[in-house]
């Protein structure tokens, strides 16, 4: 069974996505992401909500419930935040 998040989290997950702020990601597994956040999709696959993450040319899908922590960083000033879950 797939892993939700809470509303509040999915909520700072679309700003970034909105704004398509650059952001870094700290996971489970205490794994980095950096990228530009583009979108929030359904991976109906594997059941569960992903980020799409642009960084150096390449896309990739983060499956947020993996995420521990969330900063928007390096962006306009009031737009930078960091959140853990």
């Amino acid at each position: 069974m797939p892993i939700r998040i809470s509303c509040d989290q999915y909520d700072y997950f679309e700003i970034v996505c909105m704004r398509q702020s650059f952001i870094q990601l700290t996971l489970e597994n205490s794994q980095i992401e950096v990228g530009y956040a583009l979108d929030l999709i359904f991976d109906s696959k594997h059941q569960c909500e992903m980020l799409k993450l642009k960084h150096a040319g390449q896309t990739k899908l983060i499956d947020l419930s993996k995420i521990k922590k969330l900063e928007a960083v390096n962006n306009n000033a009031a737009h930078n935040f960091s959140i853990q879950f």
